[in-house]
């Protein structure tokens, strides 16, 4: 019926993990994500204890920390697809709790930062997602939201794109809003991560600006295709 599938946007019917009736992932489906993080790092992918960055990748990166929820796959993958494309809102809910459980305690002072969707997106879906993620984070964390700092100047998508290209078009894609606060630490909010050329460029960008730390959260790390 058309009342379910409204409902189904706001509140998920089933658990994408295991189909049990109810919220979006239910307790057990959820623990078998939080019970095995994400050990790699997230620029090469070795295998690393702590922060998701090698000490290699950490000398070229821009982040101070990187901390990830998992591998985009089985539960995991469903939960943020269905949140991103099939315009889910109710998941964030959820999405919040796995992200709250891999980001330690930051400094009082740190601002929550998205990434900006695309505007032809916000208008597809109804809502910019890694803007709502970032929001709700950051009202759960008790730390101040700004979703003006980093604007998108061009809606250029990278789906389909080689590595080299997505580098390319990311170094072109954002800007910092001068007229805002600069902070001195941010966290900086994506959901998923593929060749990280689009957060590497934002981050690279906050860094010019005066912003001396900078972190990142991600939700899911896309594996590299061999």
């Amino acid at each position: 019926m058309l009342i379910d599938k409204v409902l189904g946007v706001f509140a998920p019917h089933h658990c994408r993990g295991c189909g049990q009736a109810g919220g979006g992932l239910c307790s057990d489906c959820f623990s078998v994500i939080t019970d095995s993080p994400y050990s790699k790092c997230i620029i090469c992918e070795t295998l690393v204890t702590g922060n998701n960055l090698c000490a290699t990748c950490r000398l070229k990166s821009p982040f101070l920390r990187v901390f990830v929820v998992g591998e985009r796959a089985g539960t995991l993958k469903r939960l943020v697809d269905d949140f991103k494309f099939n315009s889910e809102r109710g998941q964030v809910k959820v999405i919040i709790g796995l992200l709250d459980t891999v980001v330690p305690d930051l400094p009082s002072d740190t601002i929550v930062v998205p990434i900006p969707t695309i505007a032809p997106h916000i208008r597809q879906r109804g809502f910019g997602h890694t803007e709502l993620i970032a929001r709700l984070f950051a009202r759960k964390r008790g730390l101040k939201y700004d979703g003006r700092l980093l604007t998108r100047i061009t809606n250029s998508v990278q789906h389909g794109l080689t590595a080299c290209e997505r580098r390319k078009q990311a170094a072109e894609t954002f800007a910092v809003n001068k007229r805002r606060v600069i902070p001195r630490e941010i966290l900086l909010i994506d959901d998923i991560y593929t060749t990280g050329a689009t957060v590497i460029a934002a981050a690279k960008l906050l860094r010019e600006a005066g912003v001396k730390t900078v972190n990142l959260a991600i939700i899911a790390r896309q594996e590299k295709k061999s």
